[in-house]
């Protein structure tokens, strides 16, 4: 990521100091340079966004809920959500995840038991 920004920051120095040069004296090579630097560094921008992580947990108990021995690992990019509320159960059910996005809501007297998940 690192030679990613560099290259990026590079780049749009480039894009500066060409725009100088064909606005001083304007030649169609330049004016080709800066139109290729242009799009690499949109494609930089593009590629580096897709590229971001997000990462969250949430553990909520509320209006009597119970979350329980119920641990929560989050390897890289990825979202963990457990709800319990009015009276609802989560108890002994972990939670393995490398990526993708987990929501478990347990309400109303209901109960997660025993229900690992794991995403890879």
């Amino acid at each position: 990521m690192r030679v990613m920004a560099l290259i990026a920051v590079l780049v749009t120095a480039a894009i500066g100091i060409l725009t100088n040069v064909v606005t001083d004296s304007f030649t169609w090579t330049a004016a080709v340079v800066l139109a290729l630097l242009i799009v690499a560094a949109g494609v930089l921008a593009w590629l580096q966004t897709g590229t971001a992580t997000r990462r969250s947990v949430r553990q909520r108990a509320t209006r009597a809920g119970v979350i329980r021995r119920s641990p929560i690992r989050l390897r890289g990019a990825g979202e963990v959500s457990d709800r319990a509320d009015r009276h609802g159960r989560i108890e002994r059910s972990k939670v393995d995840n490398a990526g993708g996005r987990v929501e478990r809501r347990a309400s109303g007297g209901g109960v997660i038991d025993r229900s690992d998940i794991e995403i890879d």
